[in-house]
């Protein structure tokens, strides 16, 4: 559970690929006023620590924090204490929001002694986004009500909804890119997440697997076993052609040789141990390695065999929800 720092918005427009980084599967978002289902927020409130426990780091339930606004303009006119009309002085209260003009946005109001400047701003993607504090601010507040209803709208409008969508919940795969929308009425929230998430325990423990076994083969490429394997390979097609042409007794040694790991030194002269010593010497550096993997890479079977399905695992996934 997470109240966004900036307009939630925003969040979905810059901050998902942050999110996958952190280890999530889905972003989901509640997009419900206070008038649209009785009780809704009153019941989330006392669910709120089970919802957080029970979504984990498969899904990230966004709200909207105490910046959104219903007007984007009031949120991002930032009140700053102004000493002399001379000098100005910038002290953000949020980073994640930098000055767009210093021109004619700039306006000045007197409150009895205190002289006070506003500015417009806008939201700075180039600022990751925290999630290392997302236990402290992702806490339940009696401004949430209010704040995640002035939200509905905007978020109704990015995901492309109508009216007639709201309430739901709109679940982002954050391996697709895929919303899933479901809708949602006067169900028990922490019932209807804790089935999905039943439903999908199986599932996600499958995907688990299958990206262990990708990350292998994907380590398992930049690693210098593989550089080694085609090495390896390729001193073995120069070292049978020298067999073809060798007499019977040092193209017995060499097939010996090459069978045991044996460096040529003491039975051959440089030609066959430029190519025999190397052969050697990184097949020794790659015994025990997966070599049956690693031919799998070199023929490309095995990342777009994973890919695919991993895909499909993901909208299977997507399925179990949109039918929830």
């Amino acid at each position: 559970m997470d109240c966004s720092y900036i307009p939630i918005v925003d969040f979905y427009k810059h901050c998902l690929p942050a999110a996958k980084e952190n280890g999530y599967r889905y972003v989901m978002c509640l997009l419900s006023r206070e008038a649209d289902i009785d009780n809704l927020y009153d019941k989330l409130k006392k669910q709120w620590h089970s919802l957080d426990d029970l979504t984990g780091k498969d899904f990230l339930f966004m709200f909207a924090g105490k910046y959104q606004a219903h007007d984007y303009d009031s949120f991002i006119k930032h009140d700053v204490k102004y000493g002399d009309y001379g000098r100005t002085n910038y002290a953000l209260a949020n980073e994640h929001i930098s000055v767009m003009s210093k021109g004619k946005s700039l306006q000045f109001t007197v409150n009895k002694d205190e002289r006070r400047q506003h500015w417009k701003g806008r939201y700075r993607p180039d600022m990751p986004y925290n999630f290392e504090e997302r236990e402290n601010r992702g806490r339940y507040t009696d401004e949430l009500p209010e704040t995640q209803t002035r939200a509905i709208t905007d978020l109704k409008n990015y995901f492309s909804l109508s009216e007639y969508d709201i309430p739901c919940i709109v679940f982002t795969n954050l391996y697709n890119g895929q919303n899933t929308v479901l809708r949602f009425n006067n169900e028990n929230l922490y019932s209807v997440v804790k089935n999905i998430c039943l439903e999908l325990e199986r599932l996600f423990s499958t995907i688990d697997a299958l990206a262990e076994e990708v990350e292998k083969y994907k380590n398992l490429k930049q690693s210098r076993y593989y550089d080694n394997h085609i090495k390896i390979q390729r001193y073995y097609s120069e070292l049978m052609e020298l067999t073809e042409i060798l007499a019977d007794e040092p193209r017995r040694k060499l097939h010996d040789c090459m069978k045991t790991l044996t460096f040529g030194d003491e039975f051959f002269g440089n030609v066959v141990c430029r190519i025999l010593n190397p052969y050697v010497k990184l097949s020794k550096e790659n015994e025990g390695v997966d070599i049956e993997a690693i031919e799998k890479l070199i023929k490309n079977e095995e990342p777009g065999h994973s890919h695919e399905n991993m895909n499909r695992l993901y909208k299977r996934a997507d399925e179990i929800i949109a039918n929830a």
